[in-house]
């Protein structure tokens, strides 16, 4: 979710508080009693807020879904009981459409093979269009300050109807040529149901109506009314992705209006009574009192505050000295592809792919004495075999070398049939992805410094404390009717677990309001702010505080249902050896690809993890076994699982 839009939330939640409590201070009898019930319609305004690239299983090759909008009717009905001359209470049945698209241009590159072989720039369009829809109960509590306009606060909670979703990706440009390896200009086409998407949809919610009366005695009326729905829930648990909606409609009504009192008839007084004279004590206000509290340091309060901490974090990317084919195909893919223009250290994990090829190149260039061996294969299949496919995958990447500067003296062509260490998969819904990593051509350097890893330098942010629990302290002489905190990350009715990684970095402070009501409708409010702060690195630096630098290296290539340390894998070790001399300290997190058994795949990770431990001297007590839950690579590409068939050794460098 984008920062503009999170500082939105934030800034009405707070207004939407503050108009409720200027309600409370200035009410005053402005207008009759009256039950009012009737019809509802009108457009609402939808904002998809996203921040994801792919929902669950289905493939998709946007770099990210970040938003979209779309415009859609609503329709109910209402009824509206008051309280006094001022406060009354509204209920609605609303069926709301809050469908809307989502579009991601993204920049890329395609081959123009027609005349003389180029690279021109393209356009890959992902859209995503979401179908939902709600059947809602919409509880408001109103407020008249001033003649017909009302004034309400409140929310929704309903039961989604529909959830399913079309996304599709296009090669939008060049408009006049190009294909995805000649299955036409459009490669994902999914229309399916939003995976684990929630079936309960619930938001808070603020808005005004104006009543117009369409007769003398105002029992038929029109009301324009203008409403803002913000999401407490997403559309899918897997992904971040809500929906808020900016509504616009009229309220068709009639109005039971009581007839006016009768005046008063002046009296003769009669004698003054004899009995002792009753006085009816008044009720006290009911009685609210937030209190935070955090399960991770039991001396935090609120009044300390949440540290937000930056920490450098370098990722040693390793270069994987494989180029995967497509069926049948001589062709390199195009997520091969890199403009000559462009630097060749990636901006993030899933770009070290693109960069394998342009990289081996310019190390052969840098050190003239080197020679790579080319070996191409093929995966025996009835549709993919035979040594002149396995001869031309093989000199496809070749050319692609010789184009990049690499003399063709320095490269050494060969052929095979299956790799000499193949993938093989026990489970009939895995065969494929074996078959797609055995088309390949592995790039051997006779130098293996040829492929060091890269290094991919970021920051990572963590709080303290991690979790925040805040409860209502409440009491009422006239007896609780109920309960209600809220946050700009949520709300509940009696208490709230507030995950502090969840807040916005650029917000200085979060706001909690706790609202009670006892039976006789008398209400209390209580607020609460919690303030955050900012650690960066420079920070630290400038005030000479201590601190810890992360690096992660990533052990590949393992091979399939393989634990064995290499002897490339030895060459990282004996630098984090080093590493470990200067007082750092070791994770070691073993991982797979998604083959196989979810059971297997966590205990291959273990073999993985414990081997590496071994190898640099550490007991079982750094290793953690993640099998396949923690994939950073899409294990549907063959590149993806290769690269997950890893282990991660986190190094934690104190820095002076």
């Amino acid at each position: 979710m984008s920062h503009s839009r999170s500082t939105l939330r934030h800034d009405v939640g707070v207004i939407a508080l503050f108009i409720f409590l200027v309600c409370l201070m200035t009410s005053s009898p402005v207008s009759a009693q009256r039950t009012e019930g009737g019809l509802l319609g009108g457009v609402q305004l939808n904002t998809h807020s996203a921040s994801f690239s792919q929902l669950g299983e289905f493939a998709s090759c946007c770099p990210q879904f970040d938003g979209g909008s779309g415009a859609s009717p609503y329709l109910g009905a209402f009824v509206t009981l008051p309280l006094n001359t001022n406060w009354r209470i509204q209920a609605r049945i609303v069926y709301s459409n809050e469908s809307g698209k989502m579009v991601n241009d993204e920049q890329s590159f395609v081959a123009d093979l027609r005349d003389t072989a180029r690279i021109v720039p393209a356009v890959f369009r992902h859209e995503l269009t979401a179908s939902l829809s709600t059947i809602q109960f919409e509880p408001f509590l109103g407020f008249r300050p001033i003649g017909a306009l009302d004034l309400f606060v409140g929310g929704s909670i309903g039961y989604v109807l529909s959830k399913s979703f079309v996304q599709t990706e296009t090669l939008a440009e060049p408009e006049d040529f190009g294909s995805y390896l000649g299955t036409g200009r459009t490669w994902v086409n999914h229309d399916a149901e939003i995976p684990s998407a929630s079936s309960i949809r619930a938001t808070v919610a603020m808005g005004a109506r104006y009543v117009f009366p369409l007769n003398a005695k105002g029992s038929l009326f029109l009301a324009p009314e203008l409403f803002y729905h913000i999401p407490l829930t997403d559309v899918t648990s897997e992904t971040v992705w809500s929906v808020s909606s900016l509504r616009l409609g009229l309220e068709v009504g009639l109005a039971i209006v009581s007839p006016p009192e009768p005046p008063a008839v002046a009296q003769t007084p009669a004698d003054p009574p004899t009995t002792a004279l009753t006085v009816v004590p008044t009720p006290l206000p009911p009685s609210i009192e937030l209190v935070a509290t955090s399960p991770d340091d039991p001396s935090w309060k609120h009044t300390s505050g949440v540290l937000i901490e930056e920490t450098q974090v370098v990722d040693f990317i390793p270069l994987l000295n494989h180029v995967y084919f497509e069926e049948g195909s001589n062709q390199i893919p195009s997520r091969y592809v890199v403009d000559r223009s462009e630097e060749l250290v990636p901006t993030d994990l899933q770009g070290s792919i693109r960069f394998v090829i342009p990289n081996i190149a310019q190390r052969l260039r840098d050190t003239p004495s080197s020679t790579v061996t080319i070996v191409g294969h093929v995966s025996e299949t009835n549709d993919d075999r035979g040594i002149e496919l396995s001869r031309s995958r093989a000199d496809a990447v070749a050319n692609v070398l010789k184009s990049m500067g690499v003399d063709v003296s320095r490269i050494i062509v060969k052929t095979r049939r299956l790799p000499e260490m193949p993938t093989r998969a026990s489970a009939r819904e895995d065969q494929e992805h074996a078959h797609s990593e055995n088309r390949r051509v592995e790039i051997i350097p006779s130098d293996p410094t040829l492929l060091d890893p890269l290094a991919l330098s970021s920051r990572i942010s963590s709080t303290s404390p991690q979790t925040i629990s805040i409860s209502a302290i409440v009491g009422a002489s006239e007896g609780v009717k109920s309960t209600f905190i809220t946050t700009p990350h949520g709300s509940d009715s009696r208490t709230i677990q507030l995950r502090t990684s969840q807040l916005d970095t650029a917000v200085r402070s979060v706001v909690v309001a706790g609202i009670v009501t006892d039976s006789a409708g008398s209400v209390s409010v209580d607020t609460m702010r919690i303030q955050t702060s900012r650690l960066t690195i420079e920070k630290k630096r400038s005030n000479r505080q201590k601190d810890v630098e992360i690096e992660r290296y990533s052990l590949i290539l393992f091979g399939f249902n393989d634990a064995n340390v290499t002897a490339d894998h030895r060459r990282q070790l004996t630098r984090i050896r080093e590493r470990m001399n200067q007082g750092a300290s070791v994770r070691i997190i073993g991982m797979t690809d998604s083959m196989g058994s979810s059971d297997y795949n966590k205990e291959l990770s273990r073999k993985r993890a414990v081997r590496v431990a071994e190898a640099l001297g550490l007991d079982e007590t750094a290793v953690e076994a993640a099998g396949d839950t923690k994939s950073r690579f899409d294990n549907a590409q063959a590149e993806g699982r290769a690269y997950n068939r890893t282990v991660i050794i986190e190094v934690r460098m104190p820095l002076n």
